[in-house]
């Protein structure tokens, strides 16, 4: 059995995930620069964890 997304659902998702680069854009531009890497770096470490189990 094979699934294809409709034209309305590709739209629906294209805008969902435009929704959530404004949303991430807007959190993350108050934050310094210092602030960004040490985030990076907490979810590099979570996503080792997360990979490990």
């Amino acid at each position: 059995m094979y699934l294809q997304i409709t034209d309305a659902g590709d739209e629906m998702l294209n805008k969902a995930q435009e929704e959530g680069r404004k949303l991430r854009r807007k959190l993350f531009e108050n934050l310094t620069e210092e602030e960004r890497e040490s985030l990076l770096s907490v979810y590099e470490k979570l996503n080792k964890v997360m990979s490990e189990e």
